[in-house]
């Protein structure tokens, strides 16, 4: 009876104040955006101490070989921590030769671009 009560009361105090009404369904509404807006982005790889040394290295030499390199490890790096154990090495593999024909077939400017992106 009192849970019967509680809520009774409360509906008629919206009822009595819109705005409140209006305030909490606002709030209702932009969590529930927010909670999906969460899913909506994926998270970049990101570059670990001696990667971001060896990328500076390797944009000042304008060195391609080593660019790709960084952005293969980094990248396989990334798929193997995000793998299931068991398809680990399968996972591995094929996101190394996906990341190297990614990565091979782009411009020094574009390879130049994604390292700056990931630091």
């Amino acid at each position: 009876m009192g849970l019967l009560f509680f809520a009774k009361r409360v509906v008629w105090f919206f009822w009595d104040n819109p705005r409140y009404l209006v305030m909490l369904l606002a709030f209702i509404i932009l969590v529930l955006i927010g909670m999906q807006m969460k899913g909506c982005f994926t998270r970049t790889p990101k570059f670990n101490e001696d990667e971001i040394r060896r990328a500076q290295k390797a944009i000042a030499d304008d060195s391609r070989k080593e660019m790709v390199e960084v952005l293969v490890e980094s990248e396989v790096r990334e798929k193997n921590i995000d793998a299931n154990v068991a398809n680990a090495k399968i996972e591995t593999v094929n996101a190394y030769t996906e990341a190297r024909k990614k990565y091979s077939e782009m411009s020094n400017d574009d390879l130049a671009r994604e390292l700056e992106a990931r630091k």
